[in-house]
């Protein structure tokens, strides 16, 4: 998944992205491909991150974290890597995080 999604996000213009820690790719290597920052999480921690850094946020549900303590970001929660690749080409569809969730 994670080389389909660097293809697919050196085609997306406008947006770096900070890929969830247990990736495989650096953040240098798709800062080249791409530009602005938005931060790809599947929890509540990456959610919190995301928050703290005040960064756009995408949540995936196949991580860690239930769905409630995703919803609590008020952000998307992408259920497949198509969904999260037609997010990432849509830079109107990358909100800001609401508020951090408190049980993390």
């Amino acid at each position: 998944i994670m080389k389909y999604l660097v293809a697919e996000f050196k085609k997306a213009e406008g947006i770096d992205l900070m890929i969830d820690g247990h990736a495989h790719t650096t953040l240098e290597e798709v800062k080249k491909a791409t530009g602005g920052t938005c931060m790809v999480g599947d929890s509540a921690h990456d959610g919190n991150t995301a928050v703290n850094a005040g960064t756009r946020l995408v949540l995936v549900g196949w991580g860690y974290s239930s769905r409630s303590a995703l919803d609590a970001f008020r952000v998307p929660v992408c259920a497949a890597a198509g969904e999260l690749s037609a997010r990432l080409h849509d830079e109107s569809s990358l909100p800001f995080p609401v508020a951090a969730h408190k049980n993390s």
